[in-house]
């Protein structure tokens, strides 16, 4: 039996908030190796990248793939940022692996490009060889981060290129975490791509009792509406037996 109430959805990285620790990053130590990259990065400064990289010897230049700063490697700062010709010049130049997971949870910069809805950054790592299904140490694939995101352009190209539709996370498969946002956009794009609606999350029961319950979380009404209308359509036989078994 499903529960009356469900747990707040997982916090999405608030876009605001990184690019607050961007600038505190960066001012802490003025100067320095990763205070430059870190600069060079947001820029899109790709000339200032290689003249960095031309000032180093072979074996520091290698090392820059595994480099992380806070946790979080080069090129998924550069995805986040949505810095295209960076993630080009990271991946072609200095052969940076594109499924390469942080020290943050293993987050991949496909994983990075799909919470902030960098749809360009998204399908140029796909075409270069990124995993839409690289697990990161929570079990979560980019397709969570875009159902986060609501960018029905992400969802759509990540389940294009062969991501699996039902794949679950501890807060429930891409269909429970759009739902939990309210991103009605993104709902009926898993929906159209045959998401199971009857799916019960441990966390957060289906899909249905996620989008009634999401208004408490900071959703507005009518996009939980929305989203329960569109639920509602594709699940309600099951739940109609559900409640009358329960009577």
């Amino acid at each position: 039996m499903e529960s009356s109430s469900s747990p707040p959805p997982p916090r999405p990285v608030d876009k605001s908030y990184f690019y607050n620790w961007l600038e505190h990053r960066t001012n802490a130590d003025p100067g320095s190796l990763e205070s430059e990259l870190l600069e060079a990065i947001q820029d899109g400064d790709v000339d200032g990248l290689k003249d960095m990289v031309s000032s180093m010897d072979k074996q520091d230049r290698a090392k820059l793939a595994d480099m992380h700063i806070d946790g979080t490697g080069l090129l998924q700062l550069a995805s986040f940022l949505a810095e295209l010709e960076v993630c080009k010049y990271f991946v072609e130049e200095l052969g940076f692996d594109v499924n390469a997971g942080d020290l943050t949870g293993g987050v991949t910069p496909l994983s990075s490009a799909a919470l902030f809805g960098e749809v360009a950054v998204a399908r140029y790592l796909l075409d270069n060889g990124a995993d839409p299904n690289k697990l990161d140490e929570r079990g979560s694939v980019a397709l969570h981060n875009a159902a986060k995101s609501g960018n029905g352009e992400v969802v759509d190209l990540l389940l294009s290129r062969g991501a699996r539709v039902d794949i679950a996370v501890t807060h429930g498969t891409p269909l429970h975490i759009a739902a939990s946002y309210g991103n009605t956009g993104a709902v009926k794009i898993l929906l159209d791509h045959h998401a199971d609606p009857n799916r019960v999350s441990e966390v957060s029961g289906t899909p249905l009792v996620t989008a009634l319950h999401c208004t408490k979380h900071g959703v507005s009404e009518s996009d939980s509406l929305e989203c329960v209308k569109l639920l509602v359509k594709v699940c309600y036989p099951v739940c109609f037996v559900s409640s009358r078994l329960d009577d």
